[in-house]
């Protein structure tokens, strides 16, 4: 892990101090977005749920 991802999920830890709310995995209720050396993004998960994968929208939101 890179200093700058774990500097950000120690401050998302903090922020929220509820362990299920950062659990970064199948289920989980962490949201994580990850972006690519031009910051398009890449990926994108939320609460366990991945909306995102290499670049293509492969599910949407209930407004979308």
């Amino acid at each position: 892990m890179t200093l700058s991802t774990s500097y950000l999920l120690s401050s998302v830890k903090t922020i929220h101090d509820q362990p299920s709310k950062r659990i970064i995995a199948e289920n989980g209720y962490a949201d994580l977005v990850l972006l690519d050396e031009k910051l398009n993004v890449r990926d994108v998960w939320a609460s366990g749920i991945r909306f995102v994968k290499d670049y293509e929208v492969i599910n949407k939101g209930m407004f979308e």
